[in-house]
């Protein structure tokens, strides 16, 4: 079976011609990495996650600690966490309820070598996008995860075209209304800086 071709990293991913305004262009924002947290995980497995990661073109950061962990869902600063259940001692509907109240859009995908059916349908049940069974083979790590980037990535693209969309619909409707240009250029800076508001949040 022939090796599974390499993906770009983020700075190697092809971008739209500078200057060319195109209104469904990608912002700066949307370049940027997905950052991901690999809490507890041992080395040899961690290791595992970050050449699939590197490839996937996001960064990777270890954690060891919860409490730290919970301040950089909660600063926005982590769109993916893979925490292993039985190194950090947690629960699996408790920290991944924790992790998605302080951050929704973050991605939780816990780890364990408890076969129990009832430990994976509790993370799912609290916000989990997926569950790991340890031991697990590097070629499911590697399709798990790719999935779960590739879902995120369209997510974020969904909610910039939905805003792109509000923006020609705002921008008409005022030009419907009104002849008047400085309103009409009034809508039009609400509007835009609305976009520039949701591509920072989004970052």
């Amino acid at each position: 079976m022939a090796p599974e071709p390499r993906r770009p990293t983020a700075a190697s991913r092809p971008g739209p011609p500078a200057g060319t305004g195109d209104p469904a262009a990608p912002s700066q924002g949307a370049l940027e990495r997905e950052r991901v947290a690999l809490v507890g995980v041992e080395a040899e497995l961690a290791g595992r996650l970050r050449a699939i990661l590197d490839d996937e073109g996001c960064e990777v950061m270890a954690l060891a600690d919860t409490d730290v962990l919970l301040e950089r869902v909660a600063e926005g600063a982590l769109d993916l966490v893979v925490i292993d259940l039985d190194s950090m001692g947690a629960e699996p509907g408790g920290i991944t309820a924790e992790i998605k109240g302080a951050s929704p859009q973050t991605m939780v995908m816990p780890l364990s070598a408890q076969s129990s059916a009832e430990i994976a349908i509790e993370a799912m049940r609290a916000g989990a996008y997926d569950f790991f069974q340890k031991p697990v083979s590097t070629e499911e790590l590697r399709h798990r995860l790719h999935r779960a980037i590739e879902n995120k990535r369209m997510g974020q693209a969904i909610g910039r075209r939905t805003r792109q969309l509000q923006f020609v619909n705002e921008i008409s409707n005022a030009i419907s209304a009104s002849l008047d240009l400085r309103q009409v250029l009034q809508t039009a800076a609400m509007a835009v800086r609305g976009l520039m508001d949701f591509d920072v949040a989004a970052a």
